[in-house]
C-alpha cells in the first residue's frame, strides 16, 4: 500500500503484494502520474482460481440469508467509505466527484442491497407430479467458478454488476478490473476483505492481453462475464469453446435517439445533453447518433449547439458538466474521428479545458447526412435527419449493436409502436440513460446477451436443474 492508495491484490481472503508487471496509473484531468500498481503474477492468477474452486462448495451450500447477510455488510461498508471511493473514482477517471458521490456509489449499495433481497424470494415452476407416479421439482444453483472482466468506464459500478449477482446465486467470482482504472476497486478489496469468507471473491488487476487472457482460459472457470468491447467478447468466446464455458457478454453500442417532429424541443434537447455526454460519452447506452425529423433538424441543431455550449470543464460547477477522456489513445480516437468530419464538426466555443496537459475533448456535434456505425465512445455525437417513421426505423436498426436506444415523441401511440420495431435491448421513451436496478440491461446483436441488474441476472448466473422422483 502506497501513502495514498491501496494497491495490494485480494487474494484468498488476504491482501497481498502483486507479483507482476508494474504500470503507471495516470490522472485524465491533468495527465499526471499518479500511482505506480503493479499486477497480479500469472501464479497468482493461478491461486486465485484454486483458492476460488476451494471455496465453491461451502459458499454455494449456505443458505440465502446467509449470503444476503453478507451483501448488506458491504453495501453498509460501501455507505461508510462513499466519500474516499468517490474520490477515488474522480482521480481515476475524471468524472466530476459529486457526480460519482451522488449517482453512482450510492447505486453500487443499492445494487448489493437489491440482490440481498432477490436471492431470498427466488421463483421456479411449481413441484408436482407431471408424470404419473414421478414427483419434479427445480432446483436453482450455481454454475461455479466465474471469471469477470470489468470496463475502465465505471470501474466500480459495473464491477458491482458483476460481484452482487454473481455471489449472491452462490458463485465465487475472479475479478479482474481494468488496467486503466483499478484504484477504487483495490480499495473496495481493501474493505471488503474481512466481509466475506476466503476465496469467495478475489480481484486481480493486470492487462486484459496477459492476465484477462490467462483468467479467462484457465481450466477451472466455469463462466466468463466481459463487460468490454466486441473484440473483446470474441476473446471470450473463444476461450470458453475448450471447456465449453458459459458466457454473459456486455459489449459495445451505438445508441440512436429517435427524435420526432411532435417533441418537446426543451425537453429533448436536455434529454440529450445527459443522455449523449454523461461521463463524456464514455459509455455503451450513450446516445451517440441523433436522428432527427427534417421538419426541425436545423432547429434541433440550434437548440443543441447552445445547451452543449453550456457544458463546464470545472466539477464543481453547479451546472452540467463534461469531464475528460480516459487516457491519451483515447483522446487521440476521439479528435481523429472529429476532424475526419471537417466542416461537418460542429464545435460550440465557451469550453476550456482547466489543464492543457489533460484528455480533454469539447463537446462537438457531427452532421452525418448518411448516418454512421462506427463508436464514437466520446463527447461527440452525429446527428441526422429522416423523412418519415418507417425511415427513422430503418435507419435506427442498420447497425450491428444492439444495447439501447430511445424515442422522443408527445405521442404515445407512436412511441408504442416504434419501440416495438427496435431490436435493442433497452428502449427509454422522452428520456434516456436512465437505469432502475430492478429492470434488466443488456444487448441484442453484436451487443452480447445476458442481462446485467434485475433478477434476470440471478437467473443468468445459475442454473435451472430438475430432480424427479419415483414412488
Amino acid at each position: 500500500m502506497t501513502d495514498r492508495f491501496e494497491t495490494r491484490i485480494l487474494l484468498n481472503g488476504q491482501l497481498c503484494d502483486a507479483e507482476g508487471a508494474e504500470r503507471p496509473a495516470y490522472a485524465p484531468a491533468t495527465g499526471a502520474r499518479i500511482a505506480t500498481i503493479r499486477d497480479a503474477s500469472p501464479e497468482q492468477v493461478d491461486q486465485a482460481v484454486r483458492a476460488a474452486r476451494a471455496a465453491f462448495p461451502d459458499w454455494s451450500s449456505r443458505i440465502p440469508a446467509d449470503r444476503a447477510a453478507h451483501l448488506l455488510a458491504i453495501a453498509d461498508m460501501v455507505e461508510a467509505n462513499a466519500a474516499e471511493l468517490a474520490r477515488l473514482e474522480h482521480l481515476d477517471t475524471g468524472k466530476p466527484y459529486a457526480q460519482v458521490l451522488g449517482e453512482e456509489i450510492p447505486m453500487v449499495a443499492d445494487v448489493f442491497r437489491f440482490y440481498a433481497g432477490a436471492i431470498r424470494t427466488t421463483q421456479a415452476q411449481a413441484a408436482g407430479e407431471y408424470l404419473k407416479g414421478f414427483t419434479s421439482y427445480l432446483r436453482r444453483d450455481a454454475i461455479g467458478v466465474v471469471a469477470g472482466i470489468s470496463p475502465w468506464n465505471y470501474p466500480l459500478l459495473m464491477a458491482t454488476w458483476k460481484m452482487a449477482p454473481c455471489l449472491a446465486a452462490g458463485n465465487t467470482l475472479v475479478l479482474k478490473p481494468s488496467e486503466e482504472t483499478s484504484l477504487s476497486i483495490l480499495k473496495f478489496a481493501g474493505l471488503v476483505v474481512d466481509i466475506l469468507p476466503p476465496g469467495v471473491l478475489n480481484i486481480i488487476p493486470g492487462a486484459g492481453g496477459v492476465i484477462g487472457s490467462q483468467l479467462i482460459n484457465h481450466d477451472q472457470i466455469d463462466m466468463i462475464s466481459v463487460t468490454g468491447s466486441i473484440r473483446t467478447g470474441q476473446f471470450a468466446l473463444e476461450a470458453a469453446i475448450p471447456t465449453i464455458k458459459r458466457t454473459h457478454l456486455e459489449l459495445g453500442g451505438l445508441a440512436p435517439a429517435i427524435v420526432f417532429e411532435d417533441a418537446d424541443l426543451d425537453k429533448t434537447v436536455q434529454g440529450l445533453l445527459f443522455g449523449g455526454f454523461y461521463n463524456a460519452g464514455q459509455d455503451c447506452t450513450a446516445a451517440s447518433r441523433l436522428l432527427v425529423a427534417q421538419g426541425i433538424h436545423d432547429r434541433f441543431v440550434d437548440a443543441f449547439q447552445t445547451a452543449l455550449a453550456g457544458l463546464s470543464a470545472d466539477s464543481a460547477s453547479p451546472g452540467p458538466t463534461l469531464g475528460p477522456l480516459i487516457t491519451k489513445a483515447q483522446q487521440e480516437s476521439v479528435l481523429r474521428r472529429i476532424d475526419a468530419a471537417g466542416d461537418r464538426a460542429l464545435r460550440p466555443a465557451g469550453f476550456t479545458p482547466p489543464d492543457a496537459g489533460g484528455y480533454w475533448v469539447g463537446p462537438t456535434i457531427l452532421l452525418e447526412p448518411a448516418g454512421s456505425d462506427a463508436e464514437i465512445f466520446g463527447p461527440a455525437v452525429t446527428v441526422t435527419p429522416f423523412k418519415d417513421e418507417d425511415a427513422a426505423i430503418a435507419m435506427a436498426n442498420a447497425t450491428k449493436y444492439g444495447l439501447a436506444s430511445s424515442v422522443w415523441t408527445e405521442n404515445i401511440g407512436r412511441a408504442m409502436r416504434v419501440t416495438g420495431q427496435l431490436r435493442f435491448g433497452c428502449s427509454w421513451v422522452n428520456t434516456h440513460q436512465i437505469l432502475a436496478t430492478e429492470m434488466p440491461h443488456g444487448g441484442l446483436k453484436q451487443s452480447g446477451y445476458g442481462s446485467d441488474l434485475s433478477v434476470s441476472a440471478l437467473n443468468d448466473y445459475s442454473v435451472n436443474r430438475h430432480i424427479m422422483i419415483a414412488h
